[in-house]
């Protein structure tokens, strides 16, 4: 837990390709502007829990997502 209320897509182009595995948890992260993860062609598990995400519409994930975790979010 970071508190961390904003992620842009400049924050994750500076991360590795090879990155495995993000935890996001516990934030207060929402979805305010695109946040892109395609960059991370290596990411196989997206923790986002505990966050105020809202809706998945505005996230890009790269096709090597495996696992996803969003409970405890304001999805509708």
């Amino acid at each position: 837990s970071n508190r961390l209320r904003t992620l842009t897509s400049a924050h994750l182009s500076k991360l590795t390709s090879s990155l495995s595995e993000l935890n996001l948890e516990k934030n207060q992260l929402g979805l305010s502007n695109l946040l892109d993860f395609s960059s991370l062609t290596q990411l196989i598990l997206l923790n986002l829990d505990g966050n105020n995400i809202t809706n998945l519409v505005t996230i890009n994930f790269p096709n090597s997502i495996m696992y996803l975790t969003l409970s405890n979010n304001r999805i509708e």
